[in-house]
């Protein structure tokens, strides 16, 4: 996916995200092949292409509807 490929290379240090997993983290450290993420209080390094969305993105979408 195009947009998926650019969203991940748009990255930066500092940015809020959401991996793959669903764990809700800030980037500390950023190199082309892995991230070093920080969640409350614990560092983990996991390759680049595990980070899934922009935490501001998934707390910001718009909620579904439910269907009748």
């Amino acid at each position: 996916n195009k947009e998926l490929k650019k969203f991940r290379e748009s990255l930066a240090e500092g940015d809020k995200i959401v991996t793959i997993g669903g764990i809700h983290a800030k980037i500390v450290k950023l190199t082309d092949t892995y991230a070093i993420i920080e969640s409350e209080g614990t560092r983990l390094k996991l390759d680049r292409g595990s980070i899934a969305m922009e935490a501001s993105r998934a707390l910001n979408a718009p909620a579904k509807e439910e269907k009748k």
